[in-house]
């Protein structure tokens, strides 16, 4: 069976994140990867509502445990850098989800580098010091939004726009010098969602060299109860559009209280790689929308 590899989780901020060694309740834990899993990008979002002023002390509290608890397990490691695919361990990637944490100053973006950090996504939901968010009033980048996007390229930190809003999303494929990634979403043309991507926004990021990992999330897959099938179809959808190499999985994995109808935790990918089977798809394709399309874009885009 070929390896998988998930654009998004986001286990590493669950309240205790000792449960990804000791076996979780949750639908995604370091032993459950050992299956078949090459790589996981691990979110890092915590809300700046929350935390205010302790926003930036938290997230780095939380990125330290986690780097200790991966450093600790024997059969993983974290994902700095392009010859750590080589490497015969789940491999773990670490990515902000929003850059609040970075208090309005791009700068400190290479703190988060330094740490471990290789992704970045620009907004949650709501517009921020940066970019407009997919909740917000479709604003784009900001003055130090553009800053923020030259001092990720120069970092090799990749950009995620999967909270994007439209002009965020076009600004920055215009801007960004690299590829970009958006890591969990659906589709728009299946079910109509601001957190879903167009067909004009999927050609838009094949154009740039992008991936999208398709989101597992039955509120975006269809705005109801929802099926592997229902996975299935987004994903399909997506090849038609934006081609079979700029398609992936984008889980959600421990971010979604609800999964579709026979897929429990990330035990269960297999299920979703027969039913592409099923569909029709080879098993070249397959091997590519389960881990190589994302396995080739972090080769080609993590630095060296």
């Amino acid at each position: 069976m070929a390896f998988f590899i998930d654009g998004h989780c986001d286990s590493a901020v669950l309240p205790n994140p000792q449960k990804l060694i000791t076996g979780s309740a949750g639908q995604l834990d370091f032993l459950r990867l050992t299956a078949n899993h090459k790589a996981q990008i691990f979110a890092f979002f915590l809300n700046e509502r929350k935390y205010k002023a302790k926003l930036l002390e938290e997230m780095l509290v939380k990125a330290a445990l986690f780097k200790q608890i991966v450093n600790n397990c024997e059969f993983t490691d974290l994902l700095l850098k392009k010859s750590d695919l080589a490497k015969n361990k789940v491999l773990a990637l670490m990515s902000l989800e929003g850059v609040e944490v970075l208090l309005g100053r791009p700068e400190l973006a290479e703190i988060f580098f330094d740490i471990g950090f290789r992704a970045a996504g620009l907004t949650w939901n709501n517009d921020n010091w940066a970019a407009g968010g997919c909740g917000g009033n479709n604003s784009g980048l900001t003055e130090a939004g553009y800053v923020l996007i030259e001092k990720l390229n120069e970092l090799d930190m990749i950009i995620d726009l999967a909270h994007a809003s439209p002009k965020t999303f076009r600004e920055v494929i215009k801007t960004s010098k690299k590829p970009v990634m958006v890591s969990h979403s659906c589709c728009f043309s299946l079910h109509e969602h601001r957190r879903n991507l167009t067909n004009e926004q999927l050609r838009l990021l094949a154009e740039k060299g992008g991936i999208c990992g398709i989101n597992f999330y039955p509120e975006f897959l269809k705005g109801s109860t929802a099926n592997i099938e229902d996975i299935v179809e987004h994903i399909h959808h997506a090849v038609n559009i934006a081609g079979l190499e700029q398609v992936g999985l984008g889980s959600d994995f421990d971010g979604i209280d609800e999964l579709p109808g026979g897929m429990n935790g990330v035990q269960d990918l297999p299920k979703l790689a027969e039913a592409l089977s099923q569909k029709g798809y080879a098993e070249a394709a397959v091997a590519k929308i389960m881990g190589g399309n994302w396995y080739r874009f972090l080769r080609d885009n993590l630095p060296y």
